[in-house]
This record gives structure tokens, sequence and C-alpha cells, in this order.
């Protein structure tokens, strides 16, 4: 079993939210993706976020450094 992630997200929800639908670039929204379900708690480990959105494990640390 993988570890939690244990990543604070300072923006609301709803920040988050409108980030999202005003981004017309894919990466972009990708990453604003995964602060979403970071700040939910859908998805609590990193390989599930991984999983989740189709990317590498690299990718997603060097996006949370």
């Amino acid at each position: 079993m993988g570890m939690l992630s244990k990543i604070e997200v300072e923006e609301s929800i709803e920040v988050l939210e409108i980030a999202f639908k005003e981004s017309n670039n894919f990466k972009v929204r990708q990453r604003i993706q995964s602060l979403i379900h970071l700040k939910k708690g859908t998805i609590n480990r990193q390989i599930d976020l991984v999983a989740y959105l189709d990317i590498g494990h690299s990718t997603l640390k060097s996006w949370i450094k």
C-alpha cells in the first residue's frame, strides 16, 4: 500500500475550480485538477493521482516541488 500524500493546498476549492474553467492549456488544467483532487480528498495517494491523470510519477513530483 502506498503512502498517503501530505501535501497542503492553500488555495480554496472555489479558486481552483475557477482557474480550471478559465484555463485553455491542457497541462495547466491537469496541474489544477491534481490540486483540486488533493484538496477535496477524493484521491489521497500520489500513485492513484498519477494513474488518474495518466502522467508519470516524476512529472507529479516536479509539479509539487
